[in-house]
């Protein structure tokens, strides 16, 4: 054999190996739960939760009647306390109002019959666009990669990709690293029991000695955002479904991003799309750690405050005043946006 051909043996060899990395690899390692959605891994990397949960809903058709829609900021939120409904917690991060639209028009379409819909108001990933979530193999929508095959292709079968999400679970599978505080033994069991994956006791994970820097309210809330909110609105009242919609706790640190970035805007121009619960602000909730796993996730104990209000009516005394829990309408906007905790001034 000439050196030639010797040479082009080793990188036809060398390719198909590659390949085979690929297409083996991401079938067996799985690592985004992608094959074998019924079975999701703590694995380091996580399950592409929106693929994983949509999979799931339309399997079992007839199991849910209300659904929670938002970012990982809602998946603190134990939705099972809810029990005029039956209500799963369709958390997935950093999703955008557009892959909401396109997850209840499925659901719909698959006559899923649903009578109530609740939409947490996110600070962070509302300032994402779509086609970012597209090309990240955790966050990637299920719609399109159902109607794009080789795009599931390159983002699953993806040697490189396979091999980057190895270097993060072998540290996991050795036991040299803890699993993230994020996560819990009952993870997987929530997951499919009630959709939160934030349990209860949960501690936090960071110094709050040390400066924290804002995960949220990193760019401007664009106009698209409140046209898809209008849009999930109008698809509700077509469908005789109703609406909780209600903006997430939020801690100051994140909340002064937003600020920068035309919030108070955002929440004039959600009034006038919907009426909506108040919960974030520079109010006693936002501004103890304690109610927080970090900047971006508030606990669950802090999540039942939301249920507290939206669900049991409650008003907390001393944080009403600074806009926790205000029903928010068109009406009241104005003096809602005058609450010192709300401006910041």
């Amino acid at each position: 054999m000439t050196a030639k051909k010797y040479a082009q043996v080793i990188i036809i060899s060398a390719l198909v190996l590659f390949l085979l990395v690929g297409v083996i690899g991401g079938l067996v390692i799985d690592p985004y739960s992608i094959f074998n959605p019924e079975n999701i891994k703590v694995n380091g990397v996580g399950a592409n939760r929106n693929y994983v949960k949509m999979h799931y809903i339309l399997k079992y058709p007839e199991k849910y009647n209300a659904f929670m829609f938002g970012s990982s900021c809602v998946s603190a939120i134990h939705v099972e306390k809810i029990n005029d409904v039956r209500c799963y917690n369709m958390t997935c991060s950093y999703i955008v109002p557009e892959e909401q639209i396109q997850n209840l028009t499925t659901m719909l379409n698959k006559g899923i019959k649903i009578d109530r819909i609740y939409l947490g108001v996110d600070s962070g990933s509302y300032t994402r666009s779509t086609e970012v979530n597209r090309n990240d193999p955790a966050r990637c929508p299920y719609e399109y990669l159902r109607e794009h095959p080789q795009h599931f292709v390159s983002l699953y079968m993806n040697p490189g990709i396979v091999l980057a999400s190895l270097k993060i679970m072998i540290p996991y599978m050795l036991g040299l690293e803890q699993q993230s505080y994020l996560r819990s033994e009952s993870y997987a069991t929530d997951f499919f029991s009630s959709g939160a994956t934030i349990a209860y006791g949960r501690k936090d994970g960071i110094d709050w000695n040390t400066p924290q820097m804002p995960t949220g309210g990193k760019y401007k809330y664009s106009r698209k955002v409140l046209d898809d909110i209008k849009t999930i609105a109008d698809i509700c009242r077509k469908n005789n479904i109703e609406l909780i919609v209600f903006t997430n706790v939020t801690h100051y640190i994140n909340y002064e991003a937003c600020l920068n970035n035309n919030y108070l805007d955002f929440l004039e121009g959600l009034a006038e799309v919907t009426d909506f619960y108040n919960f974030s602000g520079f109010n006693d909730v936002g501004r103890d750690n304690n109610n927080f796993l970090d900047v971006g996730h508030y606990k669950a104990e802090t999540g039942d405050m939301i249920l507290d209000v939206i669900y049991g009516g409650k008003k907390f005394s001393g944080l009403y005043e600074q806009g926790f829990g205000w029903k928010v309408t068109r009406d009241n906007i104005k003096e809602f946006l005058a609450i010192p905790e709300i401006s910041g001034n």
